[in-house]
């Protein structure tokens, strides 16, 4: 098992960008992408709603939930972990605006540049570009669409190289 540095050249990325920007073309359905058609959203209903909560916010107020998040929806979410039996404090729960910025953050979190991390392979786009721009090096872990993630090369992996963190956002 080899340590891969994560390299994408701006030939890749284009590509990335290329695809990306193919879903929004009309009368292609993007099969591979978790993106709605933008039909599918109640246009006018969310414009009203949101002109709304604009009239009604002070200015500012959206810049001051910047750092963890809606502190009324962590609260929430300090709730459900506590009905769950997990006693989880608001201040340990962290609302990102997406999964790309929960992983960042996660890898920034517990990584240096130059670390190793391990991850699955095959590996959503994304993971790729987040190492890349981190500095990080990757170790891919196979997985097998039944059986998931292969644990005897995972334990491999952990014997033969510096792991530093596992990388879960996959395919």
């Amino acid at each position: 098992m080899r340590t891969t540095e994560v390299s994408l050249t701006p030939e890749t990325d284009d590509l990335l960008f290329h695809v990306l920007s193919s879903f929004t073309t009309p009368g292609i359905v993007p099969l591979g992408a978790a993106f709605p058609s933008p039909a599918m959203f109640p246009s006018n209903t969310l414009d009203r709603s949101l002109a709304s909560v604009a009239r009604t916010m002070g200015a500012g107020v959206a810049c001051m939930e910047l750092s963890s998040g809606n502190e009324g929806l962590r609260r929430q979410i300090a709730r459900r972990y506590m009905a769950a039996g997990m006693a989880v404090p608001i201040d340990e729960v962290v609302v990102t605006g997406g999964a790309l910025e929960a992983l960042t953050l996660c890898v920034q979190t517990v990584t240096r540049p130059g670390d190793v991390v391990a991850i699955q392979a095959p590996a959503f786009y994304a993971t790729l570009q987040i190492l890349d721009r981190l500095r990080l090096k990757a170790v891919e872990i196979p997985v097998h669409p039944k059986e998931g993630l292969d644990l005897s090369a995972l334990a491999d992996a952990l014997k033969q190289h510096p792991i530093r963190g596992q990388c879960p956002i996959g395919s």
